[in-house]
């Protein structure tokens, strides 16, 4: 009789222990995506600024002024659109996508590749506007 109360209390232990190590390694798992849409959203944060902030600075300069920015293209961008005076990025996030645009003091134009990688994006002055081209990798 005492094996088997000792057999069952260890199996309760053990039970407990099952249960709690599921409960942290969901919670984990919850955050683990958070994170991961956060570092996203900063590689994004940092390459938009810096698109951004070489355009304003070619268009200052005049034609035919040109700089190109090496740009880590992070995985779960859908889509960057170069429109007016902004660059928007349309992000897939937990909660759905998510559209991130960014501001300019300057016209902008062109197009940026939107597939996960290294690239050259060349940013190049025009006669009133800044041309944007990081179709290539």
């Amino acid at each position: 009789m005492h094996r088997g109360q000792v057999s069952l209390e260890y199996l309760a232990v053990l039970g407990f222990v099952m249960v709690i190590i599921i409960a942290m390694m969901a919670i984990s798992q919850f955050y683990a995506r958070d994170v991961t849409d956060q570092v996203i959203i900063n590689q994004i944060d940092r390459l938009a600024k810096e698109i951004v902030d070489t355009a304003e600075e070619v268009y200052y300069l005049g034609a035919p002024s040109r700089e190109t920015v090496l740009a880590y293209i992070p995985e779960k961008v859908d889509a960057i659109i170069v429109n007016g005076t902004e660059i928007v990025f349309s992000v897939r996030m937990q909660e759905g996508v998510n559209d991130i645009g960014y501001p300019a003091q300057v016209n902008l134009s062109g197009s940026i590749n939107a597939s996960q990688g290294l690239r050259a994006v060349i940013i190049e002055a025009r006669e009133g506007y800044v041309w944007i081209n990081g179709s290539t990798k």
